[in-house]
């Protein structure tokens, strides 16, 4: 049994034009997010800094099932 993760890709401007995504996971237990990834390099544009979050969490996915986290037996 599994069930699926709540992740969502976010962007940062960390400064003025320099943008990193984010994968950002909500955890219902505490009802708070925490980073689950993050780019290693800024973008030019939140644009591309989206798409390059996008591209992340579908590498990290299972396309026909999504994220899944196990339930504990």
């Amino acid at each position: 049994m599994s069930y699926l993760r709540k992740i969502a890709v976010t962007v940062d401007e960390t400064d003025p034009g320099s943008f990193v995504w984010l994968l950002m996971e909500y955890k219902h237990e505490t009802q708070t997010y925490s980073q689950v990834a993050a780019a290693e390099e800024p973008f030019a544009t939140y644009i591309h800094a989206l798409e390059g979050g996008v591209r992340e969490l579908k590498r990290q996915v299972d396309y026909r099932r999504g994220p899944r986290h196990a339930v504990p037996a």
